[in-house]
């Protein structure tokens, strides 16, 4: 009677474990499911991109010669420097573009701090001192920023309009909306010399991409710039504290912003009004372009870096192509709103 009792039990519990382990597969599954999903929803901007180039460099081989190749690389330094910087941002307060990681004055922040470097210029002071006063300037919007942002909480997708369109403002006064010529040994040299084959301003785009991604990898507080944005509860209950690293976040994208301000003066050889619209376009598609370059899907510099390029590239074929600039535009919006909308959707998902 014994023995009939317990075989009946042993194959229920069999049974049982059988199904918990079949449930255990399911979701497994699921979640493989779902990740793979992901994966796809986030490539698929970059897919249509490149498909983009692929058509134009077979329409006109020479999209992929060397000397354009290298002309591309010098178009994306200005906006890859400030992609960088929104990058960081986005990583330390996340990719939902209302209430997460968003500075869209990060082009008016480089283009007043160029008008800044170039006026004492030409009013004679050293190359030092007029850079150190740009990136004050974009310093003290960042740290504007970062007040409305973390310390009053208002939303900061219009927190930044805001400072953008007020920026953008006194950048006209400043300047009267005047050409300023710039003929300083540094801006020129950043324009015109080469070393190794290889144009100065892209050296100097490297060495910007390689110590912001020490920085952000390789110090506690790159480390704790992507533990608050990945989860800013856990994040605040072990003793970081999100509002620092976010301010961190915001004044060294406006340190970037400061440095590309060098580089905007170097490719029109002073200063003059009407980029930061391009300057807007081309940072918020490479800097949304990030998380594809990375194996965690994550928000890094140089996978901002890689978007820059491939946005420069995508620009200079289709003006090749003969496509008009305000097409142009279009396509980046276009391309924008498959890069955000793919973060919502994998969000989501």
């Amino acid at each position: 009677m014994s023995s009939a009792t317990t075989q009946p039990t042993t194959a229920a519990s069999a049974a049982s474990g059988i199904s918990a382990d079949a449930r255990a597969d399911g979701r497994a599954g699921a979640h493989a499911d779902s990740y793979g999903a992901r994966r796809l929803i986030r490539f698929m901007p970059l897919v249509v991109l490149l498909g983009i180039l692929a058509l134009l460099v077979v329409g006109n081989p020479r999209i992929a010669g060397p000397s354009n190749l290298s002309a591309i690389a010098v178009a994306a330094v200005p906006s890859a420097l400030i992609a960088i910087g929104l990058a960081i941002i986005i990583a330390a307060a996340g990719d939902d573009v209302i209430n997460g990681g968003i500075d869209l004055s990060l082009p008016n922040q480089a283009v007043i701090a160029a008008a800044i470097i170039a006026l004492l210029l030409a009013r004679g002071f050293a190359f030092p001192v007029a850079l150190l006063a740009g990136v004050a300037v974009a310093l003290a919007v960042g740290a504007l920023n970062s007040f409305l942002i973390v310390t009053l909480g208002m939303i900061p997708i219009l927190a930044t309009l805001a400072t953008s369109v007020f920026v953008g403002g006194a950048t006209r006064a400043v300047t009267t909306n005047r050409r300023i010529e710039v003929t300083d040994p540094f801006i020129i040299a950043l324009r015109d010399d080469a070393w190794l084959g290889v144009p100065v301003v892209i050296w100097f785009a490297v060495a910007v991409v390689v110590l912001a991604s020490l920085f952000f990898h390789h110090t506690r507080y790159g480390l704790r710039i992507q533990a608050v944005g990945g989860n800013r509860e856990f994040a605040s209950s072990s003793g970081v504290k999100p509002g620092l690293y976010t301010l961190l976040a915001f004044l060294i994208a406006s340190l970037l912003a400061g440095l590309a301000a060098t580089t905007l003066l170097a490719r029109a050889s002073g200063w003059s009004s009407g980029s930061e619209d391009q300057l807007l376009l081309d940072m918020l598609l490479a800097a949304y372009l990030a998380p594809v370059f990375s194996a965690r899907f994550i928000y890094t510099p140089l996978g901002a870096a890689i978007g820059a390029l491939l946005t420069a590239a995508l620009s200079n074929a289709l003006v090749l192509g003969g496509i008009d600039n305000s097409l142009i535009d279009g396509a980046k919006g276009l391309l924008i709103l498959m890069v955000i909308g793919a973060s919502a959707l994998a969000r989501k998902d």
